[in-house]
């Protein structure tokens, strides 16, 4: 019993971090320029969007994410993702402009990759970070 009981102490940690390792976001956040720099919101109240509202806005910047595992992380990681990098930003919300999922072979396999190269996916997620009036 006291050996099973080590084995999960040991291979648990081993394992989530082979999981941490597995998963790739990048975020780029380009602040349109000539703004304002604008002190940061809280992520938690950052709004997630899919058209641009009707009320009164600013435009501050773009925010691109990609993520390159497969499967691909949970929505609510690139949902949180999203909100983290607009309240850098000082925004209120954040406008989805495209999602898309596309599969490419693994660039680990070689250029040009062979034929039973293993292929990945990968997620891109665009959108605005806006500031209400």
């Amino acid at each position: 019993m006291e050996a099973k009981r080590f084995l999960k102490v040991l291979l648990l940690p081993a394992s989530l971090c082979a999981l941490v390792a597995c998963t790739s976001i990048e975020v780029k956040t380009t602040p349109y320029p000539g703004l304002q720099k604008l002190a940061a919101t809280d992520p938690d109240k950052v709004e997630i969007l899919r058209a641009a509202p009707a009320r009164a806005h600013d435009k501050l910047g773009e925010i691109q994410i990609d993520s390159s595992n497969d499967p691909a992380p949970p929505l609510v990681d690139l949902a949180t993702t999203l909100q983290e990098e607009a309240a850098k930003l000082g925004a209120d919300a954040v406008v989805i402009m495209d999602y898309r999922e596309m599969t490419i072979s693994d660039p680990k396999a070689g250029t040009p990759p062979p034929a039973n190269a293993p292929n990945i996916t990968i997620h891109r997620a665009l959108a605005i970070a806006i500031k209400y009036r």
